[in-house]
């Protein structure tokens, strides 16, 4: 009875249309950076864009569809963009140089991560366990293109470094830390990700209309998050005093 909760709870959850379940998504991940920004400070900050780098490159691998977007989703996208309020937290609280090494520590533990997946993989699978389905599905999922896997730690380190630095300069209104998150999270990381995944290394078959479908529903996501992130962000830096805590260096 147990072992079949989850099972449950997923087909309830399939019940109701994708977009409210990837609601549900963006409050358990907003709720949990204010909660560990509070109890956990820097280092539960720094775990959970760790944890989530790992999360979203594995959400993506899921395609879903929302009723009133004409094209597919890959999920990630939610899990991806409270990324940038965890760092956003860090950058003010504890200053430009923490924030930055919790990103470069972001993309170190998933490339690790990765290869040690991989390394797990190039085992010799015993036959006759009954277990071949999940060694196949494993495969599946660690086997990456490695190209894809350049570009997004690529655009990754790109987006965070170049909001690190735009919060900063631009993040004095609700207003300005919008289009400071617009230029990282939306420009940058697509633009990056689609120059590196499909024209520097790609195979060929690059086209516009591949663009589109890669980046507009992403877009879409991320410019919603982020609005909803910038008034979380405030609301944490009102009633947690960020800028004045004793650690900020």
């Amino acid at each position: 009875m147990v072992d079949d909760t989850f099972v449950t709870f997923i087909d309830w959850l399939r019940t109701y249309p994708p977009l409210f379940v990837s609601l549900l998504v963006y409050i358990l991940c907003t709720i949990s950076v204010a909660l560990i920004d509070k109890y956990f400070n820097y280092a539960g900050l720094s775990c959970y864009v760790i944890l989530c780098g790992i999360i979203a490159n594995l959400q993506v691998l899921y395609p879903t569809k929302y009723a009133l977007v004409p094209f597919p989703i890959l999920l990630g996208t939610v899990v991806f963009s409270s990324t940038f309020l965890a760092v956003d937290i860090m950058n003010e609280k504890y200053g430009k140089q923490l924030a930055t090494k919790s990103v470069l520590l972001s993309v170190v533990c998933n490339i690790f991560f990765m290869l040690n997946m991989i390394l797990m993989l190039g085992h010799k699978p015993l036959q006759g366990l009954g277990l071949d389905d999940k060694v196949t599905a494993l495969s599946h999922i660690f086997i990456p293109q490695g190209r894809i896997i350049f570009a997004s730690y690529i655009s990754f380190l790109s987006a965070q470094l170049t909001e690190i630095m735009l919060l900063k300069i631009l993040g004095k209104t609700v207003f300005f830390h919008n289009l400071s998150l617009f230029i990282s999270s939306v420009l940058i990381d697509n633009i990056v990700f689609t120059l590196f995944a499909f024209v520097i290394l790609g195979n060929g078959n690059f086209t516009t209309q591949n663009a589109i479908y890669v980046s507009i529903s992403a877009i879409a996501i991320r410019i919603f998050c982020n609005l909803l992130n910038t008034f979380i962000y405030r609301i944490i830096k009102r009633y947690a005093s960020l800028g004045k805590d004793i650690y900020k260096r």
